[in-house]
């Protein structure tokens, strides 16, 4: 066997897929708790690629499913019943809100929102969160689109070029 098809051999070898897709989803409920009593029900779905890792200490490392279910309980759980923010909310809470400046206006505290943010604003928050977690995970791992939607009928996806613009959000102060 020469070197050349040593270089042959290795390269049909790898011409498998180098990556790998992971899709994700959890649902949770929200409500608010004094303006709007009625309960909605979430569905936060997101879509990683991954490098897939076959050789060397780092072989099968990334966010795999387990993970990723993980990242979007937390969400989850830090959202809950705050998907419908309202300005009397904010004592409920104990800690203030804070949306970033050119995605739900300027960077004010809960307290002054009459409104809740849209259910784009919310899905870009939870695009930015995922983004810095995977990023703590796996680098070389990508985002991809994280879809919000509100049952039955309201949904806001976040992919593309939006997903690098998601990218730092501050979402939640402790």
């Amino acid at each position: 066997m020469t070197s050349n098809d040593r270089v042959e051999a290795r390269g049909a070898a790898q011409s498998g897929p180098t990556t790998s897709t992971i899709s994700t989803a959890v649902q949770f409920r929200g409500g608010c708790v004094r303006r709007h009593p009625q309960v909605f029900d979430f569905t936060i779905t997101a879509v990683v690629n991954a490098p897939i890792r076959t050789e060397g200490a780092e072989a099968g490392m990334g966010p795999d499913s387990d993970v990723m279910q993980s990242l979007l309980q937390r969400v989850a759980a830090m959202l809950g019943h705050r998907m419908l923010w309202w300005d009397q909310d904010d004592d409920q809470l104990r800690r203030p809100v804070v949306w970033p400046t050119g995605v739900a206006g300027p960077r004010l505290p809960l307290l002054r929102w009459q409104v809740r943010p849209t259910a784009e604003n919310v899905a870009m928050w939870i695009a930015g969160w995922l983004i810095a977690q995977i990023d703590s995970i796996s680098p070389d791992s990508a985002l991809v689109a994280v879809e919000l939607r509100e049952s039955p009928s309201v949904a806001a996806v976040v992919r593309g070029v939006d997903i690098a613009d998601c990218n730092g959000f501050p979402g939640l102060r402790p």
